[in-house]
């Protein structure tokens, strides 16, 4: 149960590391433009 709970941490973090990844690369290339 304990191990589930770590996981879906894990889990969120990636998932807002990653949207904020995208998000920067969206706006490097709405700045090329």
């Amino acid at each position: 149960m304990l191990y589930d709970k770590l996981i879906n941490v894990a889990d969120a973090e990636t998932q807002k590391t990653t949207k904020k990844k995208l998000k920067n690369l969206v706006d490097i290339e709405k700045r090329r433009c």
